[in-house]
Formats: C-alpha cells, structure tokens, sequence
C-alpha cells in the first residue's frame, strides 16, 4: 500500500535572514509531496512512522544553514525531533503501534533517521512529556550537567556545593530552564545564575531555581552580572545555550580552571560578527576547559537518564507547570504552512517560556 505524505524541504538555504513567505524566488521552504510504500522502502532496521508532534529546536537552523564552501542543503528535507505511532517495522526494537520518540523529516509520513526509544505503554505521563519536560531537551542539560560540568562527581561533595555557582544562559529556553531546575534541585548548586532576553522572563527564571537572573537587553546587563558574580567569588561553571555577545560577557566572570558545556550557537545564527569574541584571552588566562555537548553521544544512556528526569518530576524538582506549551494546528487544512511559522517563535522572543509543541494530528489517545 503506498502513501502519500506532505512534506517541508529548504528550498534557499539561508546564510543569516529567512524568508517564511511561501512561492517566491528566495523562499526558505517548499512544500512537496512525496509517495511512500512501506514495504518496499523500509530497509532492515527502519521503521515507518505517522507524525503526532513536531518538537520546535534551534538546531534544525544549522540543519539548513547556508555554509561557506560546502554543499548547500538545497531540496534536502527539514528535520527535528518528533514523536510519531509506528505503522510498519523491520526493527526487532518497535512493533506496529508503539510510539516512539526521534528524529525525522517535517512531514506527515517518515522513516525516522534516529529512534531515541518507544514510550512505555504503563506510562502515565502525558505523550507531549516526552518532547519537553524529559525530553531531549532536559535530557541535554541533563548529560551537559553529567558529562560535560562533572556534576555527578566532584560538585556532589558537600564541600563544593557550599561555593559552587553556574551561569545559565537562554535560561527560559527548554534546554536552560532544565538545567537550572535541575542544577539547583538535583545536584544542591549553591548558586544559579540565569540570563535571558526580558525582566518577566528572568522573574520566571528565579521562580524555577535561579538564584538570580539577568536580562541580556538591559543597557548594564554586563555590569550587573560582574557585580553579582563577583560577590559571591566568581562562577565555576557556565552552560552557555547561545554563543555569540552572551558567551563573550560571561568569559571573564569564570574562575580559573572554570568549565563550560557549549551546547549553543544561536546567537551566531543572525549576524557573523556575534561570533567574534574580544574576551577570548580569558580562556588563555584563566586555562578555561570548553567542552562541546552533543546529546546524541548519549543515546545508549537515555534510559537511566529518563529515570532520573521522572524522579524530579514525581519529586517536584523539574517543574511541568507552564514548562511547555502545544501550538495545536490539526484541525488546519494548510497546517503544513504554519509549521516553519511555529518554529519561527523559538527566534523572534514571541515563544512562551519552555518548549513549545507543534501538535499534527488530532484525537491523540494521552
């Protein structure tokens, strides 16, 4: 049986502004539809799945990022982290009817490039759960926490947990507010420091955790910080969620020796010069370790990761209140349209605090 699915592909890869207008010559997407036929076109291995929710992440922009001297994403498929009902398998993992977490192409149809794992069916949690509160996105700050920080070894030990502070940046961000909840719930950080982009987001930020947060557009944001940072006897760790002026401002308030888990670049996304950073001798002076963070090396780990991250909830440690929210357009005839629109909210600040969920289809069973 075959199957006809709509599909988002980049039309013009965008180098920094995109073009969310439909049909014209330098339109970022397009739409096409394509036919599948499962029992052909899966491979051992694969599944094929009906997409319930996309996940909206800024890492499906340097999916499409127009780059300097390589080849151009141009008619290459959109792809996120989604959550979708397996239709058919040739995977000894998933059977017809599981639902299963991943990353595949905006499209109603796919053949997932990765599974992260299939839902347990006892589950009580609600599917949406699994794109945002333990999602990958909590899952992200979790390893960057773990892996990246050391959190689980020396800052466990009360003798650091009585000095440690970190910096969090895009702290309202589902990656941030994650590991602000869970720097001070789980591993008992003396103190949390958020920044983010307005004074009502940072409030938000202090209520989940934070000890203080910081607006990034306040004229004496980088004065504020040194202030506060300095008084408490510097930061020692920095889990920098954007790059570009943010990560520069937070340089000199690291101590020596101090780490950063670099997970993001979205600063850089809107203007080359963001990447420049003038504080960068405070990585030679200070010895600074900056470590990349890559969930993805993690995907054997989600398991016992996943249990930790339901231990906080059913703990109150990870707040789900307002932690995400569903932007349902299943009842739209064009919703393929909107898709690249909702998405575009993670960018232009319009985005409620948390995760936000593009939801496909509706009569969803949890």
């Amino acid at each position: 049986m075959s199957i006809e699915s709509t599909q988002i592909i980049v039309k013009t890869p965008p180098q920094y502004a995109l073009n969310y207008e439909w049909n014209q010559p330098d339109s970022t997407f397009e739409i096409r539809k394509v036919i599948f036929t499962p029992e052909t076109d899966l491979k051992e291995g694969q599944v094929f799945v009906k997409t319930l929710y996309l996940s909206n992440d800024p890492f499906t922009r340097g999916v499409i990022q127009k780059v300097e001297n390589q080849t151009l994403p141009k008619g290459r498929p959109v792809a996120s982290v989604a959550l979708g009902e397996v239709l058919e398998s040739k995977n000894t993992l998933y059977k017809k009817g599981d639902v299963v977490t991943g990353i595949w192409n905006w499209s109603e149809y796919a053949i997932p490039s990765v599974i992260y794992y299939a839902i347990d069916k006892a589950s009580k949690l609600p599917f949406t759960y699994y794109i945002s509160v333990i999602g990958i996105a909590p899952l992200t700050a979790y390893f960057g926490l773990t892996k990246i920080l050391k959190f689980n070894s020396d800052v466990t030990s009360e003798t650091y947990k009585a000095k440690n502070l970190i910096i969090i940046s895009a702290a309202t961000g589902a990656v941030g507010a994650a590991a602000v909840q869970l720097s001070k719930h789980n591993f008992g950080i003396s103190t949390v420091v958020g920044i983010t982009g307005t004074d009502s987001k940072a409030k938000w930020v202090e209520s989940i955790g934070a000890d203080k947060a910081f607006n990034y557009n306040d004229p004496d944001f980088e004065s504020q910080l040194s202030a506060y940072v300095t008084s408490t006897g510097g930061a020692d760790y920095y889990f920098d969620n954007v790059g570009g002026p943010v990560l520069n401002s937070v340089l000199p308030q690291l101590n020596t020796y101090g780490k950063v888990a670099a997970c993001g670049n979205i600063s850089n996304f809107k203007n080359a010069n963001n990447a420049l950073l003038p504080n960068w001798v405070s990585i030679i002076s200070k010895r600074l370790n900056i470590t990349g963070l890559t969930v993805h090396d993690y995907i054997p780990e989600f398991p016992k990761a996943l249990s930790v991250l339901e231990k906080a909830i059913e703990e109150k440690k990870l707040a789900t209140e307002n932690a995400y929210s569903v932007e349902d357009i299943s009842d739209k005839s064009n919703k393929f349209e909107l898709v690249p629109l909702v998405w575009k909210r993670i960018f232009d600040g319009s985005k409620p605090h948390g995760k936000i969920i593009t939801k496909i289809v509706r009569n969803i069973p949890k």
